[in-house]
């Protein structure tokens, strides 16, 4: 079972990292991109940073892995990613 993968760092050098700590990486990258998401219905904002380390804290592995495969998915498809954070925003602020 393979536990981790090789990742070219800018140094030139190889490291080892877990995929976790990869699907970690990326959430956070990919929520970092949004300063403000407002949460439909509701007279409220959250940062992209404030929404990774929020769904990180409370998510199950898998939770994160659905999460990524949703935002994967609407980037293959042309569609704002933003309409699925602001939902996913939604259910954690109710």
């Amino acid at each position: 079972m393979k536990t981790g993968f090789l990742l070219n760092s800018s140094s030139g050098e190889f490291k080892i990292n877990k995929i976790s700590d990869y699907k970690i990486n990326f959430l956070k990258h990919e929520l970092r991109t949004y300063k403000s998401i407002k949460v439909p219905y509701i007279d409220y904002s959250i940062s992209g940073d404030e929404l990774a380390d929020w769904l990180l804290e409370i998510s199950s592995p898998q939770e994160v892995e659905e999460i990524i495969l949703m935002i994967k998915y609407a980037r293959k498809r042309g569609a704002a990613g933003k309409s699925i954070l602001q939902t996913i925003a939604a259910a954690l602020v109710k």
